[in-house]
């Protein structure tokens, strides 16, 4: 089974060797880093960063195949991200779980501690909880919950968000072939 590698394409008015040219002098001024050539019909470049946030930026390597079509060349343009981007967006999401996870963890250990405490004294002291004291450690719980709230949002988000990105990440192969005349 055969995974699916987004493409771009463009047939362009120029023979094979002055396109190559052109997409090289292109791929240049983008500050690509040319990581194979086979001239005139092949050109790799790897673009990008690890830690961007646009499609256009996500660091990348990008594969661009040119053939003889009649006069003209047809250029091909295939998309994949690094292993190194891949590895920042596992990263930064076990990250934000371990977070998650200690947020939880630190609300269980602190508020239901008080609340263990508050109902040792009452039972022991056959009193009530003071209504001030309750309410303080509700407030607690809230803040906690509302942090745990903020954290998972940021979690869905930034993971939705690198998923738009997965699937975008051949927009600047696209930028680069409407470039050529």
């Amino acid at each position: 089974m055969s995974t699916f590698v987004p493409q771009a394409a463009k047939i362009v008015s120029m023979d094979v060797s002055k396109a190559y040219e052109e997409l090289k002098k292109i791929l240049r001024e983008f500050k690509c880093k040319i990581v194979e050539e086979e001239p005139p019909n092949k050109i790799v470049v790897e673009h990008g960063s690890a830690f961007a946030y646009s499609p256009m930026n996500a660091e990348k390597i990008v594969t661009f195949i040119l053939t003889h079509v009649d006069s003209k060349t047809r250029i091909i343009a295939t998309t994949q991200l690094t292993s190194d981007y891949k590895q920042y967006v596992i990263f930064t999401i076990v990250l934000g779980i371990i977070f998650l996870i200690l947020i939880m963890a630190l609300r269980y250990a602190i508020v239901d501690e008080l609340i263990g405490t508050l109902m040792y004294l009452a039972e022991r002291y056959a009193g009530s909880i003071p209504a001030r004291v309750r309410a303080e450690v509700e407030t607690l719980n809230a803040y906690f919950n509302v942090i745990s709230f903020i954290v998972i949002a940021i979690i869905v988000i930034d993971a939705i968000w690198k998923i738009y990105v997965y699937w975008k990440r051949n927009s600047f192969a696209e930028n680069i072939l409407k470039l050529l005349p």
